[in-house]
């Protein structure tokens, strides 16, 4: 593990490089464009000699990461594709909501003790993996948790991009990010991968058990890089992180490692640099789903009667 670590900080170095001299390479190559004139001597050598610095500098990385490809635009070999993944959007994020769209979804949960039971079985949740991942939906973050006696710590915390619509998915194509507990069954790396996923993406096992009992549909949920260096944007489903985050990811994230994506409308509660063990349990999450559900219902019961009686008031 403490070996992994190491050669996923050099790649995660390495990648950072990488964008940033290409960068500089693109600003090069406009100075060119443009021809400047009256150049010294020692300029020439300078840039001789940076050129050869870049040159020296892509083939260390390449031998060490891979090839890199363009940061927005193109595609690996053999590439992998999530069905639900980034959409083309002109919307870069952190796509965080307001504090008034917080606010106006918030779920006001007194006890969690007293939350509903779900109507299904849950599965027993087992995992050898040391680290735990949780989704906040509402507040669009990551959190890498480790469990202590007392909480859960968390280790390090990412600002994401979720589906472009909101809600728990359902079918395929509906652009919405699934909530649940799902687990990591595999990891592409980047020649795997278009370029549009960024340099890793984990593969989730959705649907998952519970899924299939309600009848849900659709494939291809990962978490994800964005191709476009420390920029997100919204997706088709999938959790989005930027690309220098999804590098970093790979110290803490496995096969086998939980996910625990909670429903939209709940503020993941965080104190301390912890979250309390009794919010990381299925039947707290399925629970919170449930209670969601069943607000939301009474609402739109609540909004039906209105109309009807507004009809019988106006003879229509």
């Amino acid at each position: 593990m403490i070996k992994d670590n190491m050669l996923g900080r050099a790649r995660l170095m390495m990648y950072q490089a990488r964008v940033s001299f290409s960068v500089r390479r693109q600003n090069l190559e406009v100075t060119q464009a443009f021809n400047f004139h009256g150049e010294s001597p020692s300029f020439k050598k300078v840039a001789v000699f940076a050129g050869t610095g870049i040159v020296a500098f892509s083939v260390i990385s390449w031998a060490v990461t891979g090839p890199m490809g363009s940061v927005a635009v193109g595609k690996y070999s053999n590439p992998g594709v999530a069905q639900d993944s980034a959409l083309t959007t002109s919307a870069l994020s952190p796509t965080l909501p307001t504090p008034e769209e917080v606010e106006a979804i918030a779920l006001n949960i007194p006890d969690l003790a007293a939350l509903p039971l779900p109507d299904f079985d849950i599965p027993a949740q087992e995992t050898s993996a040391i680290y735990t991942l949780a989704v906040d939906k509402t507040n669009h973050a990551l959190y890498v948790l480790e469990e202590t006696q007392d909480n859960y710590r968390i280790v390090e915390q990412y600002p994401i991009s979720i589906g472009a619509e909101r809600g728990d998915k359902q079918v395929t194509g509906d652009k919405r990010t699934p909530e649940g507990i799902y687990q990591i069954v595999g990891i592409k790396e980047d020649a795997e991968l278009l370029s549009e996923y960024g340099p890793r993406a984990f593969v989730l096992n959705y649907p998952n058990d519970v899924d299939m009992k309600q009848g849900k549909s659709g494939y291809g949920i990962w978490i994800h890089g964005s191709g476009m260096g420390d920029k997100t944007k919204p997706t088709k489903g999938c959790v989005q992180v930027n690309d220098f985050h999804i590098m970093e990811l790979g110290r803490f994230a496995e096969k086998g490692t939980q996910v625990y994506i909670f429903p939209e409308g709940y503020n993941v509660p965080v104190a301390n640099r912890a979250i309390q063990k009794n919010v990381l349990k299925p039947l707290t999450l399925y629970g919170i789903k449930k209670f969601r559900d069943m607000k939301v219902a009474e609402r739109d019961q609540k909004l039906a009667s209105g109309e009807s009686a507004g009809s019988r008031r106006t003879g229509g």
